[in-house]
């Protein structure tokens, strides 16, 4: 039982400095903090599965100058101020599953749901929002000035993985469409 032990520690230590070399952890293993920016971003010569995104991230305790007392909602513009950020993300359909006597609920089959994948920094919370842009190639690094976006999302979950001693690897967003055009 003990070969078992030493062979896997040997393993593991030869993926950690053979794949992660100049590490600050002492974790063993797959490091998924630099396996997600590697999806991402793209890494020895392998193109990235990541996008451009807006990470719109709202200040949910202030109120912005468009904040109506009167009808609670933001008129003319968001109800709370935010802060933009530029991001990478991998975003997929989600799967989601519907017993056969369950009821569908008005106009759901036209809300589109998706999961998205971020690096453990992105300070996402619910409420928050997604925006695509409309961009050629999402290889470089987009001039923000003048940007049409082409979706918005509205984030309904944010679950972050941890492991080690719980410091988070990655962030899986569950979003919905928002195609409320008024």
């Amino acid at each position: 039982m003990n070969f078992f032990i030493d062979d896997t520690v040997t393993t593991d230590s030869e993926i950690q400095n053979s794949y992660y070399p100049g590490l600050i952890s002492d974790a063993d293993g797959i490091d998924l903090r630099i396996e997600m920016n590697r999806i991402l971003y793209g890494s020895f010569g392998k193109h990235p599965l990541g996008h451009w995104v807006i990470a719109r991230v709202f200040s949910g305790k202030d109120k912005s100058v468009y904040f109506n007392e009167y009808s609670k909602e933001g008129v003319g513009g968001a109800n709370h101020p935010f802060t933009d950020y530029l991001v990478r993300a991998r975003r997929v359909p989600s799967r989601f599953t519907r017993s056969s006597i369950q009821g569908e609920k008005v106009a759901e089959l036209a809300q589109h749901k998706y999961v998205y994948y971020f690096e453990w920094d992105v300070p996402l919370q619910d409420g928050d929002q997604i925006l695509e842009m409309y961009l050629d190639d999402h290889t470089k690094k987009p001039d923000l000035t003048n940007m049409k976006y082409e979706y918005k999302f509205d984030v309904a979950r944010v679950h972050k993985f941890r492991l080690e001693n719980g410091n988070v690897q990655y962030i899986e967003v569950l979003c919905k469409e928002n195609n409320i055009t008024y």
